[in-house]
């Protein structure tokens, strides 16, 4: 009997998909996505995917402390660096054609209030809002398998307003 058990519990199915509500590191307002083997937390307030690792493991990501819990301000003038994940409409370079600056980042896109949704299958989807220079909002959803670590994230921009502007996915991902 005692060599079976080990056999019945390799042939368990993985743990399912979980998202839920969470606090996490002072934004109350966080979402946890969840398969058991590793978790994912999103922060909408900041737009940013702020922690990926193994459950109860460190964090892939890198956190920066001085702003843990905290909402960009009104006004701020220089970077508002979280860390974590996010994305931008295009490499640093070519900000100056479209924003007529290079620095700081477009407040909707990093660091401004994104929108958050739990999807029917346990996936997350965190949409922007609409840029005021590009005309478009960012559309990110994610999704975890079960059992496993893998984490599909498919990324689109939705141009709204404005006229034509050219545009790549540039995913920023600050690791420690």
């Amino acid at each position: 009997m005692t060599c079976l058990l080990p056999l019945l519990v390799a042939m368990a199915p993985p743990a399912p998909v979980h998202a839920g509500a969470v606090s996490y590191h002072g934004w109350a307002n966080a979402i946890e996505l969840s398969n058991g083997v590793v978790d994912v937390v999103f922060v909408p307030d900041v737009g940013r995917v702020i922690r990926f690792g193994y459950v109860r493991g460190p964090n892939v990501l890198w956190e920066n402390p001085k702003f843990s819990g905290q909402l960009r301000p009104e006004g701020f003038a220089d970077w508002f660096n979280v860390g974590g994940d996010k994305v931008w409409p295009a490499e640093q370079s070519q900000w100056p054609v479209v924003m007529g600056r290079g620095w700081p980042p477009d407040r909707a896109f990093d660091g401004g209030l994104y929108k958050a949704e739990i999807l029917p299958d346990q996936a997350v989807r965190l949409t922007s809002p609409v840029s005021k220079e590009y005309g478009l909002r960012a559309v990110r959803t994610f999704r975890l398998h079960p059992g496993s670590t893998r984490l599909d994230v498919t990324q689109r921009y939705e141009k709204v307003a404005g006229k034509p502007v050219k545009v790549c996915v540039w995913n920023v991902s600050q690791t420690d």
